[in-house]
């Protein structure tokens, strides 16, 4: 789903906005206070929902060195 103001920042700016997938994951009981508290008192700089979390959450991922090691050996950076 895509949210209202990113669609209206899109056709500010004449970019078409990302598609995105859903991504399901299941955490501990503990990760999911905690990753919901920070997301909460992070609103009052940004509102950050969950998806936005774990989105950053793999960007980051993907950025470890033995993930770009593994990105470049496969050719994945190829994919589309």
């Amino acid at each position: 789903m895509i949210r209202v103001w990113e669609y209206e920042l899109a056709q500010f700016v004449k970019r078409p906005v990302a598609k995105k997938k859903e991504f399901r994951v299941y955490i501990t009981q503990d990760l999911d206070r905690l990753v919901r508290a920070l997301a909460a008192i992070k609103n009052g700089e940004r509102d950050w929902s969950l998806s936005d979390v774990a989105q950053q959450a793999l960007e980051l991922w993907i950025q470890l060195p033995e993930n770009q090691e593994l990105i470049q050996r496969h050719s994945l950076d190829q994919l589309k």
